[in-house]
């Protein structure tokens, strides 16, 4: 019983660290990097420094320089793993072998479903 318990925690804790990346990969901060990046700039023209791509960077916070984008790849990589993304792309496989009229995407997925369950 105890172990069942222990996968039910496991399963919740990666549910969460799951959504958690998909939110971080879908986040749009091209705006707010682009106003981050511009004020920046500003301040090092105003100051009067050389500026190189190295200082620049460097400039930022931790967080915008390793912790997101390294959330963002991981992110990035659970979202191919949600069912719409692999229904979707099953779909574009479909068409583009021409049987897009005569297969449904989720009769494909669950005949290789229940044939991975069948033959192991």
């Amino acid at each position: 019983m105890n172990m069942i318990i222990g996968l039910i925690i496991i399963g919740v804790v990666i549910i969460i660290i799951a959504i958690v990346l998909i939110f971080i990969g879908r986040r749009a901060p091209n705006t707010f990097d682009e106003q981050l990046m511009e004020s920046r700039l500003e301040q090092h023209i105003e100051s009067g420094e050389e500026l190189t791509i190295e200082k620049i960077e460097m400039s930022q916070p931790i967080t915008e320089r390793l912790i997101y984008p390294i959330a963002r790849k991981f992110g990035e990589l659970a979202m191919r793993f949600t069912p719409q993304v692999a229904l979707e792309n099953t779909r574009e496989k479909i068409e583009q072998s021409g049987m897009g009229a005569k297969l449904d995407p989720t009769l494909l997925l669950a005949a290789k479903f229940f044939l991975a369950l069948l033959f192991g």
